[in-house]
């Protein structure tokens, strides 16, 4: 087989060590479920490199991060994309907290067990102590055995490649096509490559300049989110103000400016175009929805319209519809269009995200196991609102700095498909280091 090309062209320059290589250095072997390696790399299962495997505890949690000292619990979204997220927990109250047991320390790495079918597995390393957080039943913690043949962050790295990756969803298990999980015992059983220390090492090194790169993206995209929640509360309450605007607000409920929709497709539009909710990104294309489903009785909605799931919307579930209208939605969501003469609806769509907002739709609502918050309740909101001019003045604003995330997060995807594609070769031997 020929040999592969090397990532640089002279390593012996660049780290005063001698290139040349035994003559199993050129040579590949084939391994079941791992594909071609270098002869000389090892092969182990992931049990006999790890001096313990714990689960957490899913402790009740609040919808906000623990601050100041508090304990939270990690959601599944701390490990999911390869980088660890301390901030993705809910604070846990005291009453709460007799059960929590697991925290992850410096040198850990922690893997989502239970999780959709793209993102069970998913792992990161731990790169400090974190006392006061938890892991949930969800997530697990995994120490490497110090006289192991493989480092800690290196086996991280090699949990998240491709190749690894496919096995691992492969092993999963569970009936719902959303959620897979996967039990310690097939974990352990799992085979991972391993070249030498002095090869780990070199890899991780280039693959930890890559993180450093995606985390300062990242710290950036944080602090910019920060910034555009003060300037949302700031703007949208009437604490600042452009200068050019100077006429008084007016108090509104939300039904004077906004009317329910009803209307059903019943084959009279011939609409196929179906829209569900998904946290965080609103009203999306349902490409998991069945091609045969009857659409009679979905709900058609305009461009800028809202829509609702009536009891999770406590917890984000509402989208304004930006793509192109109109578009079908379930039956058992609650849509709404604004009177544009009085309410822009980008306005209303950043209005969603201030206190006065969450505070209404916490205590709206009726029902005793789950909440559920129908139009009726919703239209009771009252709304400090100032003119169409300042509100599309405001809400302009507030779009220039929701783009500029956008524009981060893209930088940041691309260079999550650039480490990726990097870690496929360097972690399989495609490329040498040595």
């Amino acid at each position: 087989m020929a040999q592969p090309k090397t990532l640089f062209d002279d390593v012996s320059s660049k780290d005063g060590e001698d290139q040349n290589r035994d003559s199993n250095d050129n040579e590949y072997k084939h391994v079941r479920y791992i594909g071609e390696i270098p002869k000389c790399w090892q092969v182990s299962r992931v049990g006999d490199l790890l001096s313990s495997l714990d689960a957490g505890y899913s402790a009740s949690g609040e919808d906000r991060p623990a601050r100041n000292g508090e304990k939270g619990v990690l959601k599944v979204s701390a490990v999911s994309y390869e980088v660890f997220q301390p901030s993705e927990n809910k604070r846990v109250p005291p009453s709460n907290q007799d059960d929590l047991k697991t925290s992850p320390r410096k040198g850990d790495l922690v893997i989502s067990r239970s999780n959709t079918p793209e993102l069970v597995g998913s792992c990161v390393y731990v790169p400090d102590d974190f006392p006061n957080l938890y892991l949930p039943d969800t997530l697990w913690r995994i120490r490497v055995k110090e006289d192991a043949p493989i480092r800690a962050r290196y086996l991280a790295y090699v949990l998240s490649t491709d190749t690894i990756r496919a096995r691992i969803r492969a092993i999963a298990t569970g009936t719902s096509r959303s959620m897979k999980k996967i039990a310690m015992r097939t974990f352990r059983r799992l085979k991972v490559p391993i070249p030498s220390l002095e090869e780990q090492r070199r890899i991780a090194r280039i693959l930890a300049t890559c993180d450093r790169a995606i985390q300062q993206v990242d710290a950036l995209i944080e602090q910019k989110r920060e910034r555009m929640h003060g300037l949302r509360q700031r703007l949208l309450t009437g604490e600042v103000r452009f200068p050019e605007f100077d006429e008084p607000w007016r108090e509104v409920r939300l039904d004077d400016v906004t009317r329910e929709l009803r209307d059903r497709n019943e084959g009279q539009y011939g609409i196929d175009h179906v829209c569900g909710i998904k946290n965080d990104e609103g009203l999306t294309s349902d490409t998991d929805r069945d091609a045969s489903s009857d659409l009679s009785k979905y709900k058609v909605i305009p461009q800028d319209a809202f829509a609702y799931n009536p009891m999770r919307l406590d917890v984000g579930s509402i989208g304004r519809l930006v793509d192109e209208g109109p578009a079908l939605v379930s039956k058992d969501y609650i849509a709404f269009e604004c009177n544009r003469d009085h309410l822009e609806p980008v306005y209303l769509d950043h209005y969603r995200e201030t206190h006065r907002w969450e505070h209404f739709v916490e205590t709206a609502g009726s029902g005793s196991v789950r909440v559920r918050i129908y139009y009726r309740h919703l239209k009771r909101m009252e709304l400090n609102l100032p003119p169409l001019p300042e509100q599309r003045k405001i809400a302009e604003t507030l779009e220039a700095a929701k783009t500029e995330i956008n524009t981060l997060e893209e930088k940041r995807d691309a260079l999550q498909r650039q480490k990726k594609g990097l870690m496929q070769r360097l972690l399989t031997g495609a490329v040498r280091t040595v």
